[in-house]
């Protein structure tokens, strides 16, 4: 059978094996599997490791010695840790090194700032095929990591990662870079990245906390043309001090972490200033940053701005904001969206839920000047609530609530309290009993929302049906566990959940849980099984 022909499921496992192997090939490492063809591009993407997996050489008490010499003559790629100047003489090391005219992809991981000179003596203009490095520096408690300067001839050098917690000199073509990443304190290689004559396509940047201002310097605000991804993850002054001269006429994906909603300015300034067209825009605050909500009136703008968004993630939501969006009668409606993640914040249970959470056109065909609301939805869309109970209750209002408005609200009943306290219950027993594991007993109340859902809850109708869709998370992590107290109770778990996969063949739902405290919602309406709901929750 030629390769092409084998089923995906075959390929995969041959590259999770390829992954997995305890000795990868140096001249074809797992990782070039994505650059055969688009065929394994696309299963090596469900494998999520496999861009990391090179043969490692790890200098240490668990260090293993490399059989033979490195005979191939083709490009070879590989990894290296806790290569310290007591390795000089070893010699994995000289075999590599011996072969640094062959290096096409290496990776140095805790990389001691002892042996950066000989690194510089060594391989100063002697790496003509290198075009992936990958540089973290472990500096110890040292204030000054040092002076590294053997890859500043490296012709075909594309792709650089650089990482470093102290001041750190580092040459290299960074004119040349196509890719570059960089987390650290002093802004190492960004002032050169972004520089007009840069070929520099996808950047992000990380800075690690810091007392002092990292230096950036870049000549002029003309335009740096071809860099179309951004990632930054930095604080409110650093971000302003780094976008206020921008000009990025080719961006078409932003990320954006700071530690206040003062990003929406600086984000708005720079596609007003650059001209460009976003297709891609994730805004978030960092967990030291001011949690405060995102509101329509400090985002109607930027919205207005980005009419041209496909995929969107915003953090801090308001509910208001989320349904502008995702509403096509709204001015903030979005036409182009195809992906949106929304992290709510304060969700209460409202009194036309399913209009305020965007479901108005779900269950009305009625048209906007003319256009059916149906095929202007969101085709994905991925609610994250403050906690488990805040979901079970949201999900209730998005699977039965009409959305019309003049509906009367749906009460909360007796029986979804219920579920919602054997959801925070048993998985607080599940985290407890991992603690002190010495009792042989379920909780009496386990034992209790065990028995009810043990009972019959009516006809496959009811909004009760909608909620056993729900519990499967604790349940399934009751049913694994290793614990003597759940283990008493597993073959009345199994029961419920058998129970449960027969209810839920006879349902379509819409919205799903993803786990614990996510919602999402890809398609039309569909069957569900058990079986998929806990596939979903061990992705």
């Amino acid at each position: 059978m030629p390769i092409d022909d084998l089923p995906n499921e075959v390929l995969l496992t041959i590259f999770k094996i390829l992954v997995n192997s305890p000795s990868p090939s140096f001249s074809n490492p797992p990782c070039r599997i994505a650059e055969v063809c688009q065929l394994w591009r696309a299963q090596s993407l469900l494998i999520p490791g496999i861009r990391c997996a090179l043969p490692l050489i790890s200098f240490g008490a668990s260090s293993c010695a490399l059989q033979g010499e490195l005979k191939t003559e083709r490009e070879i790629s590989f990894a290296m840790r806790n290569l310290s100047n007591r390795h000089k003489e070893h010699p994995d090391f000289l075999k590599v090194l011996k072969k640094s005219t062959q290096w096409g992809h290496a990776e140095f991981l805790d990389l001691h700032i002892d042996i950066l000179r000989l690194i510089s003596a060594s391989l100063f203009r002697d790496v003509p095929l290198l075009h992936t490095l990958k540089l973290n520096i472990d500096v110890g408690r040292e204030d000054y990591a040092g002076y590294l300067y053997s890859f500043d001839v490296a012709p075909a050098l594309r792709r650089l990662e650089l990482e470093c917690t102290t001041n750190f000199l580092f040459k290299a073509p960074f004119a040349q870079l196509e890719e570059y990443v960089e987390r650290s304190t002093s802004a190492i290689g960004i002032g050169r990245v972004l520089h007009p004559e840069s070929k520099i396509q996808s950047l992000s940047y990380y800075s690690f906390p810091s007392t002092a201002l990292p230096l950036i310097l870049y000549p002029t605000n003309e335009p740096i043309p071809h860099l179309t991804t951004l990632n930054l993850h930095l604080s409110s002054m650093l971000l302003d001090a780094l976008l206020s001269p921008l000009v990025l006429p080719a961006l078409t994906r932003l990320r954006v972490v700071s530690g206040t909603l003062n990003q929406v300015d600086n984000v708005q300034g720079l596609i007003s200033r650059s001209g460009s067209i976003l297709t891609t825009l994730s805004l978030s605050v960092d967990a030291s940053g001011i949690q405060a909500m995102r509101t329509i009136e400090n985002h109607a703008s930027l919205l207005h701005t980005c009419s041209e968004l496909r995929n969107l993630e915003l953090d801090n939501l308001d509910v208001s904001l989320y349904q502008e969006i995702v509403d096509p009668s709204s001015p903030s409606f979005l036409p182009h969206l195809r992906e949106f993640v929304a992290h709510l914040i304060q969700v209460k249970a409202p009194a036309h839920p399913a209009h305020e959470l965007g479901l108005t056109w779900t269950t009305s065909t009625n048209g906007v000047d003319g256009v059916d609301r149906q095929s202007r939805r969101v085709p994905f869309v991925r609610l994250i609530f403050p906690s488990a109970k805040e979901r079970v209750v949201a999900h209730k209002y998005l699977q039965m609530g009409s959305g019309k408005p003049g509906d009367t609200e749906v009460d909360v009943d007796e029986r979804l309290k219920q579920t919602t306290q054997f959801l925070a219950g048993s998985l607080e027993a599940i985290r407890w009993w991992h603690t002190f594991s010495s009792s042989k007993r379920p909780s009496s109340k386990l034992q209790s929302a065990l028995a009810f859902l043990e009972c019959d809850h009516g006809a496959v109708q009811d909004a009760w049906q909608i909620l056993l869709s729900r519990v499967h998370i604790p349940l399934d992590k009751i049913l694994h566990s290793q614990i003597a107290a759940l283990q008493a109770v597993s073959e009345r778990v199994r029961m419920i959940l058998d129970q449960l996969d027969t209810r839920l063949k006879e349902l379509t739902l819409e919205w799903r849980s993803e786990n614990e405290t996510t919602l999402i919602r890809a398609g039309e309406p569909s069957p569900v099984t058990l079986a998929t709901l806990l596939d979903a929750e061990r992705i």
